[in-house]
C-alpha cells in the first residue's frame, strides 16, 4: 500500500487543527492522484473555505496506491469521515470514485450505506451538465460554484440530521428525492467571494508526486467565456461571462507571494485574453513581481501582435491554438477565424520567439466531410513549413457529445467510423502528434449523457481490473453496452424531448440552444434529427 502520507512531501500552508468534540469532519476527496489532484484549483478552494469554519477539519484524500485511503495530513481512513465531498472534473474518474469508496470499505451504492457510514457528496463540471450517472451512488451533488452558497452549505453540513436538508440550499441537488429541477449556482461578482490565496504548495517531493505545474500559483482571473462554441459544455455552464477586477487581483497575488515560496503564476480562465486588463496583469507579473507565467490556450480571433510580445516575454516557447477543424465547419461551431489567419498569428508568434506551436482538432463533428480533414492536414503542413515538422505538435482527439450546448441534439459517428477518421488524420501527419483514444472519448459521452441506470455500469466497471485510461479497458466495458449506446450515445434529440439532464438548469433557455443547433445543421448541410435509431 502506498499511500501519500507514507512518501516524504514537504508542503506550505498545510491548515492543522485542533480536533475538538463536535468538529464535523470532511474528506475532500479526488479521484486520481496527489500531483493530478494538487494541480487543481478546485482542491485549494474547497481546502481554503471549509477550513474557513471553525467546526469544520477539512483534510484531502488522494488515490495513491490501492487502499484504503488515507488523509494527507494526519492518515485518517477515508471512512472515518463524516462527509466525503469529491470533485470531479472527468466522467472516466466516476470509476475511480467508487473505487476509492469500495477499496476503503464504504458501499458504492447509496441504499447500502447507513449511519456508520459518512455521507458522498460531489461537485464539478461532470455532475454539474448531468448528475443522473451517478444519482444512485451519491447522497448529494453540487451544480456549480460552491463558493455562492459556501456559507449556507458549511452550516448545513455542520448542523446535518437528515440529507434532505440541504435541498434548499442553492444549487444543491438530492438525489434520492427524485428528479426536479435544480439551478446551476453562480456567482454573480468575483471580487465579492473569497479566493484561496495561501495555497497549499509542495516544496518537496518525489518527482512521480510532483504536481504538473511545479510550485505554483493558481490564479482564476475570469469564469465563462463571451463566446460560447456550440461544442464547449464548461462555457454554457459558466455562462455568463465573468472576470475579477484587476485590483482584486493584484491584492490576491500580493497576499499569495507573502505568504508562499512559489516560482510560476497560472493563470486560468476560458477566455484569460477577453479580460480588459489581461495585458496589465501580465505585465504586472513579470515586470513588479518578476515571477514565471504560465498562460491557457490562445484564441486566434483575439491574439494580436502585442499579445504575442507580451506572451513572449512570459519566457514562454509554445503557441497553443485550436483551430479545431476546417474553415467551413470552424466558422458554424463559433470560432470565427480562417486558416490565413491562424497563418499570419504563427509568422507573428515565429518573429517574436515563440518557437514552438501546438495545434488541437477535433474529428467527428456533426457534419464533418473527408475534405474537411484534408484541409486539417493541410494547415498542419503549411504551420510545419513556417516552424519546421519538429516544432510542431498536434492533439487530435474525437468529438464528445455533451449536454447543455447546441450540438447536444446530433449524434455522434459509430466508434469504428471516428476511429477510422482520427487514424487516418494522424497517419497523414509528419510531425508529433498524440491523441484521445476513441473509446475513452465514447465512454465519456455514455457517462455524460446517460441517465441513472448508467450507476450499475460504473460500479462493475470499477470492480475490474484495469486502467481507467486505458483503450482496452473501456473496449471490454463497451462491448455490451449496444443497446445503453443506442438510448443515450447515438439518439438524436428534438427541443421536445426530455432528456437525463432537462431538469438542470444552466440559465441559457433551450429554445436558444435549439435555435443556435437549427442554424448549425443548415449551414454544414446535415439533415435535421431523425427519430432514434
Amino acid at each position: 500500500m502506498r499511500n501519500v502520507k507514507r512518501i516524504e512531501i514537504v508542503e506550505e500552508n498545510v491548515i492543522r487543527k485542533r480536533l475538538r468534540r463536535g468538529m464535523t469532519r470532511i474528506a475532500i476527496a479526488y479521484p486520481s492522484n496527489y500531483m493530478i489532484g494538487m494541480s487543481s484549483l478546485s482542491i485549494h478552494l474547497l481546502y481554503f473555505l471549509l477550513n474557513s469554519y471553525d467546526d469544520i477539519y477539512a483534510e484531502r484524500v488522494f488515490m495513491e496506491g490501492d487502499g484504503p485511503y488515507r488523509s494527507v495530513e494526519t492518515g485518517t481512513p477515508l471512512r472515518n469521515f463524516d462527509i466525503i465531498l469529491f470533485s470531479i472534473h472527468y466522467e472516466l474518474d466516476y470509476v475511480n470514485m467508487v473505487r476509492m469508496l469500495e477499496r476503503s470499505g464504504i458501499p458504492a451504492l447509496r441504499e447500502k450505506r447507513v449511519e456508520r457510514y459518512p455521507l458522498v457528496i460531489v461537485g464539478g463540471p461532470a455532475v454539474s451538465a448531468n448528475p443522473e450517472p451517478v444519482a444512485d451512488i451519491v447522497d448529494g451533488v453540487f451544480l456549480g460554484e460552491i463558493e455562492s452558497s459556501i456559507d449556507d452549505f458549511a452550516e448545513r453540513l455542520c448542523s446535518l440530521s437528515n440529507v434532505e436538508d440541504l435541498a434548499d440550499v442553492y444549487g444543491m441537488y438530492v438525489p434520492s428525492l427524485g428528479k426536479y429541477e435544480v439551478e446551476i449556482a453562480r456567482v454573480r461578482n468575483l471580487d465579492n467571494v473569497p479566493y484561496p490565496t495561501r495555497q497549499i504548495v509542495t516544496l518537496e517531493s518525489p518527482p512521480e508526486y510532483t504536481p504538473i505545474f511545479g510550485r505554483a500559483f493558481f490564479l482564476e482571473i475570469s469564469r465563462g467565456c463571451p463566446f460560447l462554441c456550440y461544442f464547449c459544455v464548461e462555457s454554457h455552464l459558466q455562462f455568463p461571462f465573468r472576470f475579477r477586477s484587476f485590483h482584486k487581483i493584484v491584492n490576491i497575488l500580493e497576499s499569495a507571494l507573502e505568504s508562499s515560496h512559489i516560482d510560476k503564476i497560472v493563470i486560468l480562465g476560458l477566455a484569460a485574453q477577453s479580460h480588459p486588463d489581461f495585458r496589465r496583469i501580465v505585465e504586472k507579473i513579470i515586470d513588479d513581481y518578476k515571477i514565471e507565467v504560465s498562460l491557457p490556450s490562445m484564441r486566434v480571433d483575439v491574439l494580436e501582435r502585442e499579445d504575442l510580445e507580451l506572451i513572449a516575454r512570459t519566457g514562454q516557447k509554445v503557441l497553443t491554438i485550436a483551430p479545431e477543424t476546417s474553415e467551413r465547419v470552424r466558422f458554424n461551431i463559433n470560432k470565427r477565424f480562417t486558416d490565413e489567419d491562424i497563418l499570419d498569428i504563427c509568422k507573428i508568434a515565429r518573429e517574436v520567439g515563440m518557437n514552438h506551436v501546438k495545434l488541437y482538432f477535433i474529428v467527428g463533428l456533426p457534419g464533418e466531410r473527408a475534405g474537411d480533414v484534408e484541409e486539417c492536414i493541410d494547415l498542419v503542413r503549411r504551420v510545419s513549413n513556417i516552424y519546421g515538422s519538429d516544432n510542431v505538435y498536434v492533439s487530435v482527439n474525437p468529438w464528445v457529445r455533451k449536454p447543455h450546448v447546441p450540438l447536444q441534439y446530433a449524434s455522434p459517428l459509430s466508434i469504428d467510423e471516428c476511429d477510422h477518421r482520427l487514424r487516418y488524420f494522424l497517419n497523414s501527419l509528419n510531425v508529433r502528434h498524440s491523441s484521445y483514444d476513441v473509446y475513452l472519448a465514447y465512454a465519456q459521452m455514455l457517462l455524460s449523457l446517460g441517465d441513472r441506470e448508467l450507476s450499475k455500469l460504473i460500479i462493475d466497471a470499477a470492480r475490474r481490473e484495469g486502467n481507467v485510461l486505458s483503450r482496452a479497458f473501456w473496449k471490454s466495458v463497451l462491448k455490451r453496452c449496444g443497446e445503453l449506446f443506442k438510448r443515450y450515445v447515438y439518439r438524436p434529440y428534438s427541443i421536445e424531448d426530455r432528456k437525463p439532464w432537462s431538469h438542470v438548469r444552466t440559465g441559457l433557455a433551450e429554445t436558444t440552444l435549439w435555435k443556435k443547433f437549427t442554424y448549425y445543421i443548415e449551414s454544414v448541410g446535415i439533415a435535421q434529427p431523425e427519430e432514434a435509431r
